[in-house]
Formats: C-alpha cells, sequence, structure tokens
C-alpha cells in the first residue's frame, strides 16, 4: 500500500546519507560560517584609526584631570 502511495505521488523515498556524509557536510558549513568573521579584522578599515582613538583617549583624560582640578580646588576654598 505504502509503495503504491508514493508511484501515485510520481516520487520514491529516498534512501538516508550514511553518517559520514552528514558529518562531513556539517563541518564544510561550519568552516566556512566561522572562516568568514575571521578575515575581516585583518585590514583595518584606515589606517589612522588607531591615532585616532588615542588623541580622542588624551584628550578624555585632559578633561578630566582639569575637571579633578576643578573640584580639588572648590573643596579647599
Amino acid at each position: 500500500m505504502l509503495v503504491e502511495c508514493f508511484i501515485y505521488l510520481g516520487d520514491l523515498p529516498r534512501s538516508a546519507p550514511e553518517t559520514n556524509e552528514i558529518t562531513k557536510s556539517t563541518k564544510k558549513i561550519k568552516n566556512i560560517i566561522f572562516a568568514i568573521p575571521a578575515a575581516a579584522p585583518a585590514m583595518p578599515p584606515k589606517p589612522n584609526t588607531a591615532a585616532i582613538k588615542a588623541i580622542t583617549k588624551n584628550v578624555i583624560v585632559q578633561r578630566n584631570i582639569v575637571f579633578s582640578l576643578v573640584i580639588k580646588f572648590a573643596h579647599n576654598n
């Protein structure tokens, strides 16, 4: 009865792939997915990004020094 149903639909049940084939395809897909983000950080978007970050950091530190001096003098007076 089951075979007649597949003949009526025009399709035969496919045989299941072996476990080794499933494992290979799964590993291949996983390696492709994880290889994409690993390659991205190799090239910085702009070469002077590090310099800009350092300048910004120095400006923030200088502002904090000035702010702490103002607070220190305000408490002393």
